[in-house]
């Protein structure tokens, strides 16, 4: 294996040098020519998305009027038929499943 002086180590890192570069022109050449040749697609220009939001915001208050609201006049039946539910699953001895079973064992 050879050794290189530090001349020779120069030139070579040199030529190397120049090689990336040219290199490297050549590849950002080749860039801006097909970034130059295709044209940017936009499917939405500024003033189609603004009509879209204003469309939106319309058609969501118009919903908000046409919606029925839950009005709280029958709250209080509404809880008390609820609680009857719940007391009556709470107060069984047995799950429904086992009903039939239940009027078989003896109560005293």
């Amino acid at each position: 294996m050879r050794h290189l002086t530090s001349e020779e180590f120069r030139e070579a890192l040199g030529e190397f040098r120049c090689a990336v570069r040219a290199w490297s022109e050549d590849q950002a050449q080749g860039v801006i020519a097909i970034g130059s040749a295709v044209p940017q697609r936009r499917f939405w220009t500024a003033s189609q998305q603004l009509a879209l939001a204003l469309v939106l915001a319309a058609v969501c208050i118009l919903a908000s009027f046409v919606v029925p609201r839950h009005t709280g006049d029958n709250a209080p039946a509404n809880d008390a038929v609820l609680l009857n539910q719940v007391d009556v699953q709470v107060s069984r001895t047995a799950p429904s499943s086992l009903e039939p079973l239940m009027k078989l064992v003896v109560q005293e």
